[in-house]
C-alpha cells in the first residue's frame, strides 16, 4: 500500500512540474502515458506531452518523438519526421537517438540511403557506451558495408556488445566462435555465449539451443530440455522452433501426443506465408482433426500474442 502511495505522489510531482512547464517531467510524463505507469497507457497523451518536451529543446523528448513518429503511435506514421527530430536530438548528445538515426540511413527510411553516414551514427553511439550500436558495428564490419570487410573486428565489436548484456552480441560472438569466423573456433565457449543470450530471452538463441539439445549437438541429448527451449522460442514468435515444436506434439516426442497442439504450432509458424514449408504440414494434419478440433485452433490462433522478446524496433522513453 506504501508503494502505490509512493507512486502515486511521484506521479503527481511529476505532473504538477510538467504543468507548470519543466521540460524534463514532461517528456517523464510522457513515457508514463506511453507505458501504462501510473495511468492507462495513452499513446495520444503521451505524443502530447512529448511534443511539449521537444519544443523546449529537450533531447528526450525530441528522441521520444521521434519514436512516436516512426512507430505510429499517437500520430501518422512519418519516418521523415521522426529522422529530424531524432537528428535534433543527436546533435545534442542523445545516444538512442544517434543510433535510431543510423537505422532510418541504413534501410533509407525518411531519408536517402547512406550507409557511410549510419557507419558514423552507430560508431558515435557505441563510443558512448550504446550496446545496440556497437552491435550494428559488427555488423557493417562482418559484411563490408561502408567499410572493409573484417571479420576480426566485427567479432571484437560484437563482444563489445555481448559484455554488457546484449542479447544480439552474445548471439553473434556464439555464432563467430562456432564457426571460427574471425576468432579461434571454440565450441565450448560458443554455448556459453548462446546459453547467455538465450536466458535474455533471444529466440533464435533459444531455438538453437533447442534443437542441440534435441539432437545432441555439443550437449548431451536431453528432450524435454529440447522441447524446453522450443517453446520459449515458439511463444516469442518464431518459426522454426514452432515448427519443431508441431512435429515434436504429433510425434509424441518429449511431450505426450497431442495433434491439437501439433496443428496449433505449425498454424502459427505458417501464418502470412504460403510458401512456408510448415503450410503443407498444417494443410495435411488439418484432416486428421475434427470441425471441433479445427475450430478449436483456428481460435487459439487468432487469439495467440507472442511474449515480448529483445527487438530492433526502437524503445520509447530510452537515453
Amino acid at each position: 500500500m506504501a508503494e502505490r502511495g509512493d507512486r502515486a505522489g511521484a506521479l503527481q510531482r511529476v505532473r504538477e512540474a510538467a504543468d507548470s512547464g519543466h521540460a524534463g517531467a514532461q517528456a517523464m510524463l510522457g513515457s508514463y502515458y506511453a507505458y501504462g505507469i501510473g495511468v492507462d497507457r495513452d499513446d495520444a497523451q503521451a505524443m502530447t506531452w512529448y511534443r511539449k518536451s521537444a519544443d523546449q529543446g529537450e533531447a528526450e523528448g525530441q528522441y521520444n518523438v521521434g519514436v512516436m513518429l516512426q512507430q505510429g503511435r499517437g500520430i501518422g506514421k512519418d519516418p521523415v519526421a521522426a529522422a529530424e527530430w531524432y537528428r535534433k536530438a543527436a546533435e545534442q548528445g542523445h545516444n538512442s537517438a544517434k543510433y535510431n538515426l543510423g537505422t532510418l540511413y541504413a534501410a533509407g527510411e525518411g531519408v536517402s540511403r547512406d550507409d557511410a553516414k549510419a557507419l558514423g551514427l552507430f560508431r558515435r553511439a557505441a563510443d558512448a557506451g550504446h550496446a545496440g550500436a556497437m552491435g550494428n558495428v559488427g555488423s557493417f564490419y562482418l559484411s563490408g558495408r561502408a567499410v572493409k570487410k573484417d571479420e576480426a573486428q566485427a567479432y571484437s565489436w560484437f563482444l563489445r556488445a555481448a559484455e554488457t548484456g546484449d542479447a544480439r552480441g552474445q548471439m553473434m560472438v556464439a555464432s563467430m566462435l562456432s564457426a571460427g569466423r574471425g576468432v579461434t573456433k571454440d565450441p565450448d565457449t560458443s554455448r556459453t555465449w548462446l546459453i547467455k543470450a538465450a536466458n535474455a530471452g533471444l529466440p533464435i538463441a533459444q531455438g538453437q539451443l533447442g534443437i542441440m539439445y534435441l539432437q545432441g549437438k555439443g550437449v548431451d541429448k536431453n528432450v524435454p530440455e529440447a522441447v524446453r527451449w522450443l517453446r520459449a522460442a515458439a511463444e516469442r514468435g518464431y518459426p522454426p522452433a514452432q515448427g519443431l515444436l508441431g512435429i515434436l506434439y504429433d510425434e509424441g516426442n518429449g511431450v505426450e501426443k497431442n495433434l491439437v497442439e501439433a496443428q496449433f504450432w505449425w498454424s502459427l509458424g505458417a501464418k502470412g506465408d504460403p510458401s512456408s514449408p510448415l503450410t503443407k504440414l498444417r494443410d495435411t494434419s488439418r484432416e486428421r482433426l475434427t470441425a471441433e478440433q479445427r475450430a478449436e485452433v483456428e481460435q487459439r490462433v487468432k487469439a495467440w500474442q507472442p511474449i515480448p522478446s529483445p527487438a530492433d524496433q526502437p524503445t520509447v522513453g530510452s537515453r
